[in-house]
């Protein structure tokens, strides 16, 4: 179950580096019938199925928040540099 955890988290992230907030009700989907699939296959029971189906869920929208994060992080950096820039050469 931790694997699926950072796997998701580390996928979410990624989507929020690229991708608008929309792209992760498909995402959802198919991950939560991936986790379905692997719990089925391993014999889990259904308890365990749903708590891997909710955690993948969460993962996937906390990494996705922390990739746009750090994306805005990145822009307002190089704004700023650039703004910097620009105003040391006009008050030359």
């Amino acid at each position: 179950m931790a694997i699926f955890a950072i796997l998701s988290f580390l996928f979410g992230a990624m989507l929020g580096h690229r991708f608008t907030v929309l792209v992760l009700v498909p995402t959802i989907v198919v991950a939560t019938a991936v986790a379905i699939g692997f719990g089925i296959a391993r014999g889990d029971d259904l308890w365990l199925i749903g708590l891997t189906v909710s955690l993948v869920s969460v993962c996937l929208q906390i990494g996705y928040l922390c990739g746009a994060v750090i994306v805005s992080l990145v822009v307002a950096s190089r704004v700023t540099r650039i703004r910097d820039r620009v105003q040391t050469t006009v008050s030359r």
